[in-house]
Parts: C-alpha cells; structure tokens; sequence
C-alpha cells in the first residue's frame, strides 16, 4: 500500500520579515509500523527530529516533509509559507524655504506601496503640529525643520521616513569700518568694505543717504552675482548712509553707518601747530 499524507493548514506570514507562520498537523495514511518524519527548509529551520505535530513561529519559504514507515516506504509533501510584500514609503520631492524664518516649505504627496489594508499615516515635527495629521497629501506652509511620517498597514506592517526642509542662511551684512569726514563741512570720510552674508544670489545693493528727513539714492542700484566683498565708498560728507541688500527671493537686510564732522579748520590748524611745538621740545 502506498502511504498516503493528507495536507495540513498553512498559516502565512502578515508582516514581512515576521516569524509568524504555522503548519498544522500532517495525517498520514496506510503505513506500516512506526514512520520517521525528514523536514528541510527554505524558511526557518526544523530541528532534526521534528515529528507530524504542527509548526509554529515560521518564516517565508518552502517546508518539505518526508515520511519513512519500516518497510521504507516514503511519500512527501511540500508546504509553501508565504508573505506579504514589505511596506515601503517613497520619499516625496521637498520644496525647501526661500526667506530665512518663513514657512513656505512643502512636501508632495508621499506614496507607500506594499503591505496589506489601509494605510494610516500618523507625522511628528517639533517645528509645526502636525499630529492630527493623518494623510498622505501634500504638506504646505511648513517652517524649516525635519518632519517625520510613519506608516501602519491593516496587519502592523510599518515603515517611516523623515523629510528635512531646510532654509538658506538668514541674509545679513558684515559691516566695514567708518572713517568720519577730514574737516568740519568737508568731505573725506570713507566706509570701508565689508561683506553680503546669507540669502540666494543676485543681490541688488541700494546706497542712500538720510537728507533733511528724506532718504536720498547716492548711487545707482547694483546687481552682485554672489556674495560679494563690497565696494568701499569714498569722499563722503558727513551724515547716515544706509545700505540696503536685496536676494533673488526678496529678503533683505540692511547696514547703517554715521560718518561724523571733521574737527574745525581752526582747532585742526591750532592743534597741529601745537603739536608741532611739542616736537620740538
């Protein structure tokens, strides 16, 4: 007689990578005294001796089982532990902050594939609140900051990814030194040459001058492709000059100098003879 095995129920793996699948128990038919049971795996692996009883705690893969009576008759049976297909998020494009401390950053809508049921996406940030949040949709209106999503499937697969907006150096400017005027009503003062810092090039530079009450342009706008060494300016009279720096996104920043009067012609002409005379001593 031929030994007859009668397939048992397969229990498959929800969540890849899981350890969570089962056979049941294997009914073997028309053998002829005691049977000794050979199990070889693709998936986890069966302790030499493993017997009929049910399987638990598997893994993905094939199980074969081979049956042996006393009289060397053998049948064999191979079970198929199957899985799902991992979860996986695909990171969106980010659209990063043009002006240094607004909220125009985004992120696309994030696709996930894989898994099995519904997605529930849950997002943390400690920059904006987006815990109510519970959607793949696109994400508008965000600070500079890093912004993390994880996603949940039907049978608690997972997977998570973190998106990070970031921002362009806040646009500064790092002043020069002022030379005040040679004398009083003169011109003879100087600002000497600093630096753009920050922002997203072209810079436009405005140079204006505060005169009775009104701020008054002393050069033509300027283009500076990148950040740039500025150029010192020179003979200036004394008063407030103000420098304005404007970047490709409309973000500026600002510098203001004093260039003060020169001493009195006379007290320049008494302190000079002065110090002459001290020379001389």
């Amino acid at each position: 007689m031929v030994i007859v095995l009668t397939p048992a129920a397969v229990s498959h793996v929800e969540v890849f990578g899981e350890a969570t699948g089962s056979i049941g128990e294997t009914v073997v038919h028309n053998t002829r005294g005691d049977v000794t049971c050979t199990w070889t795996s693709t998936g986890t692996p069966l302790p030499e001796g493993a017997d009929l009883s049910p399987k638990f705690d598997l893994k993905a893969g094939q199980y074969r089982l081979v049956v042996t009576d006393e009289q060397q008759q053998t049948a064999s049976i191979t079970y198929t532990v199957t899985q799902n297909r991992p979860l996986v998020i695909y990171p969106a494009r980010v659209r990063h902050v043009d002006v240094y401390g607004q909220s125009t950053g985004s992120i696309e809508r994030t696709v996930v594939s894989g898994g099995s049921g519904v997605y529930t996406p849950y997002w943390f940030s400690t920059v904006k609140d987006v815990s109510q949040d519970h959607s793949l949709q696109a994400k508008t209106d965000l600070p500079a900051g890093a912004y993390r999503i994880r996603v949940v499937d039907g049978v608690g697969a997972s997977d998570e990814y973190t998106y990070e907006v970031r921002q362009s150096q806040e646009l500064s400017i790092r002043k020069g030194a002022v030379r005040n005027a040679t004398l009083h009503g003169r011109t003879g003062g100087f600002i000497a040459s600093g630096k753009i810092l920050g922002g997203i090039p072209p810079y436009e530079l405005a140079w204006t001058r505060q005169q009775g009450g009104v701020e008054v342009n002393i050069d033509v706008p300027m283009m500076a492709a990148n950040a740039t060494i500025l150029t010192t300016k020179r003979e200036l009279r004394p008063g407030l000059y103000t420098l304005t720096v404007t970047d490709s996104m409309q973000a500026s920043a600002t510098a203001a100098y004093r260039v003060k009067e020169g001493p009195d012609k006379q007290y320049f002409e008494f302190a000079s003879t002065r110090n002459f005379y001290r020379k001389s001593d």
